[in-house]
């Protein structure tokens, strides 16, 4: 059962950032900071609607994400001459009251995110496996785009240092704006693949994808149901309807569909992985440790470093 909240004010535009969306570092009420994604994108509303349900099925099933909210854009703020999207040599003000906000992990004006880890510093990541159980995910919900994922710092159990992943950026999934959902291996850009590597990934999805089949799929009607209507077209409630009828007939053959894409994955022989297997990017994050320094200590030094643009899709 997903409890909605309130929506919360953005009190202060920040800045803008990088990716397809268009949107904003902001501050709001709460004194937290999020990445708006505002209704009118360039990627359309339905990608803020698959970033909703997605994020909700995600946290349901324990995989490590931001925290989404419903954000409020003041009159005062959509007013701003530097909000606006550019399509073209145009410039497009943001309209609308209410947008899709996801919450940075940490403070970004102080503690530094990262977009990429050197292969060294794989070991020190708490939550490796939701990167097969994403993986998974990604398969049964059609991702149509390369999986993003951000590293903060994390307290290590006992002490010491340690990070921890968070999946972010879903506006693609569900096929994007076209809302079909295909089986239907896509052609990624090799990046930050390695990670794989260190992980039973055979085993890993084969378990979570029979999980996922046994579950009641409540959990998947409750985040299809909490779409805001705001940001939905007169259709796209039942088109969300048949979209979801679908998830959950995947669901039911994810074993089956997880399998093939293994098998795929296997014939790539032994020094590949998949191209799809993938982290972003390193976006301009400037502290991000080099394999030829200690890589620990080289992210504790750093972790007054800005925030990486990477948070945004």
């Amino acid at each position: 059962m997903i409890e909605l909240q309130k929506e919360l004010t953005i009190t202060r535009l920040v800045r803008r950032l990088r990716g397809g969306s268009q949107a904003w570092q902001v501050q709001c009420e709460d004194g937290r900071f999020y990445v708006a994604k505002f209704a009118g994108n360039p990627q359309s509303n339905r990608s803020l609607a698959n970033d909703w349900i997605v994020s909700h099925v995600m946290k349901h099933l324990g995989i490590s994400t931001p925290t989404v909210r419903v954000l409020h854009l003041p009159s005062g703020l959509q007013a701003s001459t530097d909000l606006y999207f550019t399509v073209g040599d145009r410039r497009i003000p943001v309209h609308g009251e209410f947008h899709f906000g996801s919450m940075y992990p940490v403070n970004p004006e102080t503690t530094a995110i990262f977009d990429f880890l050197p292969q060294n510093c794989f070991g020190k990541v708490e939550n490796l496996p939701d990167f097969a159980r994403t993986w998974v995910l990604d398969k049964w919900l059609y991702q149509t785009d390369k999986r993003q994922s951000v590293f903060a710092r994390a307290r290590a159990a006992g002490g010491g240092f340690a990070m921890r992943a968070y999946m972010i950026d879903n506006g693609m999934c569900l096929g994007g704006s076209s809302w079909e959902l295909h089986d239907e291996q896509l052609a990624m850009p090799d990046w930050n693949q390695q990670i794989y590597r260190k992980l039973d990934m055979n085993g890993e999805c084969t378990r979570f994808a029979a999980d996922l089949e046994q579950m009641d799929g409540t959990f998947l009607t409750g985040a299809f149901d909490t779409v805001p209507q705001t940001w939905l077209r007169e259709n796209d409630r039942r088109c969300l309807t048949k979209l979801m009828q679908s998830a959950q007939s995947r669901r039911r053959k994810l074993p089956q569909i997880i399998a093939r894409h293994l098998t795929s994955f296997a014939t790539l022989g032994s020094e590949s992985t998949p191209k799809d297997f993938l982290s972003g990017p390193p976006l301009g994050q400037s502290s991000i440790p080099t394999l030829g320094e200690s890589a620990s200590s080289n992210l504790i030094r750093n972790t007054k470093s800005p925030a990486s643009s990477a948070f945004a899709g």
